[in-house]
């Protein structure tokens, strides 16, 4: 999914089999190699990243990075399908073993997040208790869950506007406040008490995503709104034997601001049909725009709140096998109103069946044996596409609802 040694480690030592998991940059290295040149900024753009860096490196000097770095692993796997593992524990141990294979082990964002290695591994518990609490309609532990998912990546931040939209203005001022308070303190306590790191650190996330890597680039696999835009651009070109404009720096920021745009046209939706929304439903779509539309290029593990979307959505399920003939719609995740849009995008979301961009087919990637796939693209274009219509047909459910 990403070339081996693309790190920042020294792969031998360091890194496991040819493989650095590069997302940790040096944080689970404690050589003394400088890689900052190339990188994009020298600020840790996750609040708790440099907290991690320093138990990591404190711990591979009592023991060795490497065995650092798989304890590291094992933790992440634990974290990961921990949802699966406590929302099926009242299923059959066969059935159980499936569901974990499905859309936990043998699920594309779990594949690639373990290629990668990222911190998001860290907010699965906590976003599958937020769903949890939300499927209960149960307040009295949304905010502290909100400022933890926020403070691993603040693009979790955006679900405190489920308190605006649901007219709960001193929930939310009371969320964001403790928010932006928790993120700035753990900027400046890792900068020793340096203030400047704050100005730094929103110069940083402002223009994160559009440094690396544009739009057109073939890998790593791009999961962002921007690509979806672009992907249907090009395929609608090809497939017309139009010419293909090359996309430059202002062709990303031009799909960085249609990305902005189709976000707020998204979050209006949201607000206007917010009554009729269940609260997970309404917490599900905004993670989802949090997440998706940062930046030119977001990683596909991002796809990876699939894991406790489905967790709570199994422990539904059970509910309602005990319920038979039950014909309560408070809360199904919106099928009920976009049921072919949902399974087309956790299947896109979770599928590992090689789906090849077009034109090209199977051709890999120039100087690699890395085959670009489709599925995170089309994965997008129907999350984008299950907001929509269930935020619009909401208001259809019974009455009782």
């Amino acid at each position: 999914m990403y070339k081996a040694d693309d790190g920042w480690c020294e792969a031998k030592t360091e890194g496991i089999g040819i493989h650095c998991f590069g997302d940790f940059n040096e944080r689970l290295s404690p050589s003394p190699k400088d890689q900052w040149d190339v990188y994009p900024n020298n600020l840790e753009t996750t609040p708790i990243g440099p907290f991690i860096t320093s138990l990591a490196n404190f711990l591979s000097s009592l023991t060795s990075p490497r065995i650092v770095l798989v304890l590291f692993y094992l933790v992440s796997i634990v974290f990961l399908l921990f949802p699966l593992f406590h929302s099926s524990r009242r299923f059959g141990f066969q059935f159980r073993i499936v569901l974990m294979a499905l859309f936990g082990m043998g699920s594309y964002p779990f594949l690639v997040l373990m290629d990668r290695l990222n911190y998001l591994a860290l907010a699965v518990p906590f976003l599958y208790f937020l769903f949890i609490h939300l499927k209960h309609d149960n307040n009295a532990k949304l905010i502290p869950l909100i400022v933890s998912l926020s403070v691993i990546k603040p693009q979790f931040g955006i679900i405190a506007l489920m308190f605006l939209f649901r007219g709960k203005i001193v929930e939310f001022l009371k969320c964001v406040s403790i928010q932006l308070a928790s993120i700035s303190i753990l900027i400046v306590i890792a900068g020793k008490g340096d203030l400047n790191r704050l100005i730094e650190y929103i110069r940083v996330i402002g223009g994160y995503g559009g440094f690396i890597w544009d739009v057109q680039a073939q890998n790593p696999p791009n999961a962002s709104i921007p690509e979806a835009i672009y992907q249907v651009y090009y395929q609608v070109s090809s497939t017309l034997g139009l010419p293909i404009t090359q996309i430059d720096g202002s062709g990303n920021a031009l799909l960085s601001i249609a990305s902005v745009i189709i976000s707020l046209i998204l979050l209006l939706l949201l607000y206007k049909n917010s009554k009729s929304l269940h609260p997970l439903e309404l917490a599900v779509s905004l993670t989802i725009v949090g997440l998706l539309g940062f930046g030119v290029y977001v990683a596909t593990y991002y796809l990876i709140f699939l894991i406790p979307l489905i967790s709570v959505f199994l422990t539904h399920s059970l509910e309602l096998f005990k319920q038979a003939g039950s014909t309560d719609l408070s809360f199904n995740l919106g099928l009920d109103v976009a049921k072919r849009k949902f399974l087309f995008a956790v299947f896109f979301s979770s599928t590992t069946l090689i789906i090849p961009v077009l034109p090209d087919l199977y051709s890999p990637i120039a100087n690699t044996n890395v085959i670009q796939v489709w599925s995170p693209t089309l994965a997008t274009f129907f999350w984008i596409a299950y907001i929509v219509q269930v935020s619009t047909k909401s208001r259809l459910r019974s009455p009782s609802n």
